[in-house]
C-alpha cells in the first residue's frame, strides 16, 4: 500500500494540531510535519521526500504567494485549506484547488486525501517507507534546526508511535478508543477585521526593538501603546464586523526586556502593586496545564530531570489544553486606569528568566493576540531567544535608533542576521529615529533610511519634559496632545493602529517625502 508523505504549511494552531492528531491514525497519510511559515517550510521541504503539500493563508512569516512560488518547481500535489476565502483566487492562478477551514474540518480533509490519493500514481522509486511522525508540533520552534533537542522519547514511546498502522479511518479509530474530539476553542476576535470610524483594523502583534541601548526604545513603546489604548476608548466600532461584544480597541504592552524591567519601574499601576503578575506567573499556569495533560510516565520522566524542560511535552498534548480563557488572561495582566492600557511586566529575577522557555513566550503572545487588537512587545537591545521569538511572532518590527554611522552598521547586521539567519521577512521592519538632545547629527534621517533600506515611519525630537513625566510615573503624549513630540508619536501610533484622522496632519522632512503628496 502506498504511503503519502504530507507537509502542512500553516500557523492556524487549533486546526493544524487537530489535523496532526487525526492524521496519525491514518495508514495512508503520513504527516511529516507542520511548517508555521516560509522559513519552516524551506527547512522541512528538503528534510524528507514529500508527496503532498497543504497550504494555508495563516503563516507566522512570509506570504502564501511566496510559498506557492517556492512550490512551482516541486513535483508535489498542492491543496489549500484557507482561513479567508478571498485567497482562493491566488491559488486558482496556480491551478490549485482549495477549501476553507469552515467548509472542511481536519477529519474531512484527512479522509478526502486518503480516498483520493489512492488513485494518484506514484512513479517507480517514489514509494517511501513511512517516515516517523513528529511527536512535537503545536508550537514549532522557529529558531532551532530540526527537533533533535526535543527528543525525549523512551523505547516504549517509539514503539507506540510506530504502531499506528491500523486500517481504520480516523473517525473509526476515535470511536474504538472512545475518544471525544475536542472542538476549537472559541475566540473573541481571532484575526477579525474591525471597522472603526477611521478605517479597517486588523489585530496585530508589533515589536519595538533597538540595536543599541539608551535610545529611548522603552519610553517610546510606553507612549505609543498608551496612545493607542487611550484613543481606542474613544473610537466608534462597527459591531457587525467583529466577533464578541467588546466595543473598545484594546492594547497590551508586554515587557520582554528582562535585563531592565523599565516598564514596571515607570508605570505606577505596576510599581505600586504588591506582587503584580509577571511573565513568571504565565509560566506557572502553562506548566500546570501541561502537567494535567501528561501521562504518569511522562510526569515521572519530567520530574526526574535535574533542570526540567517542559517544552518537549507541549508537543504531545492537544493545543486546546494550553488555551487561556478571557478571565485567565485578564487576571494575569495589570490595567492602567487612565489610558486603559494593559501591561504584562517582565520577570523580577534572573532565576525566573531561566525558567521561561521560548515556547512559553510563543504561547503567551498567541493567547494575548486572541483577546487584544494590538499586542506590543518591548524587547531588549539583544538578539537572544526572547527577541528572536518576538521577531518571529510579530507582524511589524519597529527599530528605534539614534542617527549615527555606528548605529547604522549595527542595525544592518541585525537585519542581516534576522533575514538570513532566522528567515524573517525584511518587509516587517520599520525605522523610528529618536533624535538626541544635541543638534549635532552626523548622518541625516534620509541617509540612514537609505542605507538600511527599510521604511522610515517617523522622527522624534528630544523633549526633556517627556523624560521628566516618566520619572513621575505619568504618560506624556495623552496629557500633552499638542506638543510636537506628541504629534510625532501619534503619527507613528496611527500607522500601527489607524484610529486617527491624520489626513491634514503636518508633514515635514523625510516623512513628507515618503508619505506626502
Amino acid at each position: 500500500m502506498n504511503i503519502y508523505n504530507v507537509l502542512f504549511v500553516s500557523n492556524s494552531i487549533s486546526y493544524a494540531e487537530e489535523f496532526k492528531r487525526i492524521a496519525q491514525f491514518n495508514s495512508t497519510i503520513n504527516l511529516i510535519g507542520i511548517a508555521r511559515g516560509l522559513h519552516d517550510f524551506r527547512m522541512k521541504i528538503r528534510s524528507a521526500p514529500i508527496h503532498v503539500v497543504i497550504v494555508s493563508d495563516v503563516l507566522a512569516d512570509g506570504t502564501l504567494q511566496e510559498v506557492m512560488n517556492e512550490l512551482v518547481n516541486e513535483d508535489v500535489i498542492v491543496f489549500g485549506v484557507l482561513r479567508d476565502s478571498y485567497q482562493s483566487t491566488l491559488l486558482d492562478n496556480y491551478g490549485v484547488s482549495s477549501v476553507t477551514e469552515a467548509e472542511m474540518n481536519p477529519a474531512d480533509v484527512v479522509d478526502f486525501l486518503a480516498q483520493n490519493l489512492t488513485d494518484y500514481p506514484i512513479e517507480e522509486g517514489q514509494v517511501f517507507e513511512q517516515t516517523p511522525q513528529e511527536e512535537v508540533e503545536p508550537f514549532v520552534s522557529r529558531f532551532e534546526e530540526g527537533y533533535d533537542n526535543y527528543s525525549h522519547k523512551s523505547p516504549q514511546q517509539e514503539m507506540q508511535r510506530n504502531s499506528y498502522s491500523s486500517g481504520y479511518s480516523s473517525r473509526e479509530m476515535d470511536r474504538q478508543m472512545n475518544v471525544e474530539r475536542e472542538g476549537p476553542v472559541q475566540r473573541q476576535h481571532t484575526s477579525a477585521r474591525r471597522a472603526t470610524t477611521m478605517g479597517v483594523l486588523k489585530p496585530k502583534v508589533v515589536c519595538m526593538t533597538s540595536a543599541k541601548g539608551g535610545v529611548g526604545k522603552s519610553a517610546l513603546a510606553i507612549e505609543i501603546a498608551a496612545c493607542i489604548a487611550a484613543r481606542g476608548k474613544e473610537v466608534e466600532v462597527n459591531m457587525s464586523t467583529m466577533r464578541g461584544s467588546q466595543s473598545e480597541v484594546k492594547a497590551v504592552l508586554v515587557d520582554l526586556n528582562c535585563a531592565f524591567g523599565t516598564i514596571a519601574s515607570t508605570l505606577p499601576c505596576v510599581s505600586d502593586m504588591k506582587n503584580p503578575p509577571t511573565l513568571a506567573d504565565w509560566v506557572i499556569k502553562i506548566r500546570d496545564k501541561i502537567m494535567r495533560q501528561l501521562s504518569s510516565e511522562d510526569k515521572r520522566e519530567l520530574q526526574s530531570m535535574e533542570q526540567p524542560r517542559y517544552a518537549p511535552y507541549i508537543y504531545k498534548i492537544n493545543r486546546n489544553a494550553l488555551s487561556f480563557t478571557k478571565e485567565e488572561v485578564m487576571s494575569l495582566l495589570v490595567k492602567e486606569p487612565k489610558s486603559g492600557l494593559y501591561v504584562l511586566p517582565t520577570v523580577s529575577s534572573n532565576y525566573d528568566v531561566s525558567q521561561i522557555e521560548s515556547e512559553f513566550i510563543e504561547i503567551i503572545i498567541e493567547e494575548l493576540h486572541n483577546f487584544f487588537d494590538v499586542v506590543m512587545l518591548d524587547t531588549g537591545n539583544n538578539f537572544e531567544e526572547f527577541t528572536q521569538t518576538a521577531f518571529r511572532m510579530s507582524n511589524e518590527i519597529y527599530i528605534v535608533a539614534q542617527p549615527n554611522y555606528q548605529v547604522t552598521v549595527i542595525i544592518r547586521n541585525l537585519l542581516r542576521d534576522s533575514v538570513e539567519g532566522l528567515g524573517i521577512d525584511k518587509s516587517k521592519f520599520r525605522l523610528i529615529i529618536n533624535h538626541p538632545q544635541t543638534n549635532k547629527q552626523v548622518i541625516s534621517d534620509e541617509a540612514m533610511q537609505k542605507a538600511l533600506d527599510i521604511p522610515f515611519v517617523g522622527g522624534i525630537n528630544h523633549d526633556e519634559n517627556m523624560l521628566l513625566a516618566h520619572d513621575e510615573g505619568k504618560f506624556y503624549v495623552i496629557n500633552n496632545k499638542k506638543k510636537p513630540v506628541s504629534r510625532a508619536i501619534t503619527l507613528i501610533a496611527n500607522q500601527i493602529c489607524p484610529l486617527w484622522n491624520v489626513a491634514n496632519a503636518p508633514k515635514k522632512g523625510l516623512f513628507d517625502k515618503l508619505f506626502g503628496k
